[in-house]
């Protein structure tokens, strides 16, 4: 329903809040974490879980507590499996694998987008629900997805033609490019990955 939806989408920002409770140092550690640092970042979720469970209204602290579980039980903090995990965090896992391969860190450099959706198709039923991750792999390989390119096409006829119509574009970002990178962003991890799984969540 639109509740859910909407938590979903509130979930999805502020699911690693929890980080704010990690030093510094180990999250920006230009390379791998040691035992002990490992272990102070798989806190994040579960201070995440603490920290939301205040906003009134809103059911976020499955979501954000157990975003990394995973399907086969291995993950933390509560080793949930399968369909034990709540929807919303194998939702949020899927998501963010594919965003944070994507990214850069500073550990390393973006992986590829074929390169991430061969994560993706990896971690089937290992970190990630197979539903939920074909979901996903059809979104991101079908035409729906828009290419940086075509969105900057877009941006720019926006700009220069309907700058009246649309004053909103006006001012966002120093360049087009900017503007539609974001919207690139946005196109590929929020409202065609939202339009689907308001399909696969129907109901719940």
């Amino acid at each position: 329903d639109e509740q859910w939806i909407f938590n979903l989408k509130v979930g999805s920002i502020l699911h690693d809040i929890g980080k704010i409770g990690v030093r510094g140092a180990i999250l920006c550690k230009p390379s791998a974490l040691d035992p002990s640092e490992r272990a102070e970042m798989c806190t994040h979720p579960a201070i995440g879980g603490r920290i939301v469970r205040a906003l009134y209204g809103l059911n976020l602290e499955p979501m954000v507590r157990h975003h990394h579980e995973r399907f086969d039980g291995t993950g933390y903090p509560s080793k949930l499996k399968g369909n034990a995990i709540p929807i919303g965090a194998r939702i949020l896992a899927a998501a963010e694998l594919y965003d944070a391969l994507t990214s850069v860190r500073p550990y390393r450099p973006a992986f590829s987008k074929e390169a991430a959706l061969d994560a993706l198709r990896d971690e089937k039923g290992k970190m990630l629900d197979p539903e939920i991750s074909d979901i996903l792999l059809e979104i991101m390989t079908t035409e729906v997805v828009k290419s940086r390119e075509e969105v900057v096409r877009i941006a720019e006829d926006l700009s220069k033609n309907s700058e009246k119509r649309y004053p909103f574009l006006v001012g966002h970002c120093e360049r087009v490019e900017d503007y539609a990178g974001k919207i690139a962003k946005a196109l590929e991890l929020s409202e065609d990955f939202i339009f689907w799984l308001r399909e696969f969540g129907e109901g719940r």
